[in-house]
């Protein structure tokens, strides 16, 4: 009978540490955008809201 060593790490499966750092900043990189284009679009969106408000006041006074 012949044994088979079996182990988690495989050789065709290892992902090196540079592929790891670089992978992390590109999420990280894309994260960040995400996050900023995210509090763009509710401050856009409030400020929206707000100058509606105005608006409306505006006219409901005349």
């Amino acid at each position: 009978m012949i044994k088979r060593k079996t182990s988690i790490y495989s050789q065709k499966a290892f992902i090196s540490l540079y592929l790891v750092v670089i992978f992390s900043f590109y999420l990280s990189i894309i994260s960040f955008y995400i996050t900023q284009y995210g509090l763009k679009l509710k401050t856009i969106h409030n400020l929206d809201i707000y100058y509606n408000n105005v608006i409306v006041k505006t006219l409901k006074k005349r």
